[in-house]
């Protein structure tokens, strides 16, 4: 499985070495990972690793594109679902003990959005940022026939965070 992985990965970048088109779509669930990375890193006695910041925001990501793009219940379901069993949150579920923080997800989320918006590969404004969202498992959601991101409102993005920890599999603190 993870040859076929590498050699997919392999033909997008030979297709887009500048990453200014399909190359985007690597980067589902990396703008959070990013940021979970640096509050992890900066507080936290031993911080959450790369594969489980990657893990958070692809769940993050489908939750997002189920609430931007009406992903399908069904889909954003079995994704969550493959990512628990993964074992890839094994030891970062609950999140914030990973973070070196306490408190509520609603205490943390400005502080990622801000830290996402530093993502250099996270084109923004003061009121959205650019994500790599799904339309359904395997399809990209695009909002015009050029793009590989779609603009999402900073509300949604904090609303999305909030629903992702009012399911019982996913725990904050």
């Amino acid at each position: 499985f993870l040859p076929e992985v590498v050699k997919v990965k392999a033909e997008i970048i030979a297709q887009d070495p500048t990453e200014t088109g399909l190359r985007a779509t690597l980067n589902f669930g990396h703008p959070l990972a990013h940021a979970l990375e640096a509050v992890s890193h900066q507080n936290a006695k031993i911080p959450l690793l790369h594969g489980q910041a990657v893990a958070w925001g692809m769940i993050y990501a489908v939750e997002l594109s189920h609430t931007v793009a009406g992903f399908p219940e069904e889909e954003l379901e079995f994704i969550k679902h493959c990512l628990l069993s993964s074992g890839c949150l094994e030891d970062a579920n609950p999140l914030a003990p990973k973070l070196g923080i306490h408190g509520k997800p609603e205490s943390l989320i400005q502080t990622l959005l801000s830290l996402m918006k530093k993502d250099k590969k996270m084109k923004s404004s003061s009121q959205f940022s650019q994500w790599v969202l799904l339309k359904h498992m395997g399809c990209i959601h695009q909002p015009s026939n050029s793009q590989f991101t779609t603009p999402v409102k900073d509300h949604q993005v904090t609303d999305s965070w909030s629903k992702l920890f009012t399911d019982s599999r996913f725990k904050f603190s």
